[in-house]
C-alpha cells in the first residue's frame, strides 16, 4: 500500500506538484493514474475539496474587505467629529452604504464581522490541512509504456550497463549496518 511521505508544511507555499488546472480539466487521466499506481485516493473528495477552498478563500477575502470599509468608515466619522465635512465627503458618503451609520453601531459591525472572519478562517484552515493532505496523494502521470504491477518484481528491465559486482563477503543493506 503507498504511503506518503509527510511533505514539511511552510506557511504561505503550496505543496501541490501537480498542476491543479490541468488536474481539473483531465480528471479521467488522474483517475487512471491512482488506479494504476493503487493510490486510496478519492479524486472527487479532492476536487470538492478544491472547490469549498477556493470559495472559503473568496468569502474570507470579502468579509475582510467589509471589516476594512468599516474601520475606513469609523476613521472618518472621528475625523468628522473634529474637522468640518467638505463636498468631497458628500460625493464620497454616496456610493458608501456605512457613511450614514453612527460610530458605534460600525463599530459593532466591525467586531461582528471580525469574529465572522475568525470563524471562517478556522473553518479555512481546516478545509486547507484536509486538501493538501489529499493533494499530497496525487501521483504524476505514468508513461503509457509502463507496465502495471504490485511490486519491484514486476519491474520489467530494459538495459544493464556494466558487471554487478561480487563481493567475497555477504552483503547487507543499510539499516543492518
Amino acid at each position: 500500500m503507498f504511503v506518503p511521505r509527510p511533505i514539511p508544511s511552510t506557511r504561505g507555499a503550496k505543496v501541490a506538484m501537480i498542476d491543479l488546472e490541468h488536474l481539473r480539466q483531465n480528471p479521467d487521466l488522474y483517475r487512471t493514474a491512482i488506479a494504476r499506481k493503487r493510490i486510496p485516493l478519492d479524486l472527487d473528495v479532492l476536487l470538492a475539496a478544491e472547490t469549498k477552498l477556493r470559495l472559503l478563500r473568496q468569502e474570507l477575502e470579502q468579509l475582510r474587505n467589509k471589516r476594512n470599509r468599516l474601520t475606513e468608515q469609523v476613521a472618518k466619522n472621528a475625523a468628522k467629529t473634529k474637522a468640518p465635512a467638505t463636498a468631497e465627503d458628500a460625493a464620497n458618503s454616496e456610493c458608501n452604504p456605512y457613511a450614514e451609520i453612527d460610530t458605534d453601531t460600525l463599530i459593532a459591525l466591525s467586531r461582528t464581522t471580525g469574529d465572522e472572519i475568525a470563524t471562517q478562517q478556522a473553518q479555512f484552515e481546516t478545509t486547507e490541512r484536509e486538501f493538501e493532505r489529499l493533494v499530497a496523494l496525487i501521483p504524476g502521470l505514468p508513461c503509457l509504456g509502463v507496465p502495471d504491477g504490485v511490486s519491484d518484481d514486476d519491474n520489467v528491465e530494459l538495459r544493464r550497463w556494466g558487471e554487478a559486482k561480487t563481493f567475497p563477503f555477504a552483503q547487507r543493506d543499510h539499516m543492518e549496518l
